[in-house]
């Protein structure tokens, strides 16, 4: 066999036509789903149009509602591709925990991650606009709380590992969870960073003791 042929056996195999068009909807969805992100932290909910997402991602208007006929609709697939990536982080992160000397480090470690992130921003501004929307909030209310409810999930299977009670590590999960929503929250208009961080390591050795508490 001569070099040249080597060379093309190792190469990939040519994407045919209807794989090719595959790739390129699902390119095409990415783009828009970011798009709807980005607006969403630019602009809040009331500035987000199904016109400046489509021009945000270099796409038709008429491409972009191929994929999503409405603004709600947006929400929902965005909902849906931000927590399926939020979740993932969680299973590797946990999986990392299980059997670590300091689970709860890594359980922060994911949770600041989650909370802290820009796009928890969108969903900040999507949360907010539901009070006033019912039917925003009839669509994206439930798909948050079925995946929060995944991720807590993942972390009660960690600290059930580490020999924490049930409802003791339910409790550390809440109280987690709704300090790094108010810090997130306080944020959008105080970003004290060295603050935020000193309050997460002060709220780490409080976790500690509470888990050997109930060990």
């Amino acid at each position: 066999m001569t070099a040249t042929a080597t060379v093309n056996a190792n190469e990939a195999p040519p994407r045919t036509g209807r794989r090719a068009q595959a790739d390129r909807r699902r390119e095409t969805r990415e783009k828009v789903l970011d798009a709807v992100v980005a607006v969403l932290v630019d602009k809040g909910y009331a500035g987000l149009t199904t016109t400046d997402v489509a021009q945000r991602a270099g796409v038709s208007r008429g491409a972009q509602a191929h994929y999503f006929r409405t603004r709600d609709d947006m929400i929902v697939a965005v909902t849906n591709h931000l927590m399926e990536q939020g979740t993932a982080l969680a299973a590797a992160a946990a999986e990392s925990a299980l059997g670590s000397a300091d689970p709860v480090a890594k359980f922060l470690d994911d949770a600041a991650g989650f909370f802290f992130h820009p796009v928890y921003t969108a969903m900040i501004e999507l949360v907010v606009a539901s009070r006033t929307h019912p039917e925003l909030g009839r669509h994206y209310l439930p798909l948050v709380r079925r995946w929060r409810g995944r991720i807590d999930g993942i972390w009660l299977t960690v600290f059930q590992s580490a020999g924490i009670p049930d409802k003791r590590a339910a409790v550390m999960l809440q109280m987690t969870n709704n300090m790094m929503r108010g810090i997130a929250l306080t944020s959008l208009w105080d970003d004290d960073i060295r603050l935020r961080r000193k309050l997460i390591r002060e709220w780490r050795a409080a976790l500690r003791l509470i888990a050997d508490d109930g060990a």
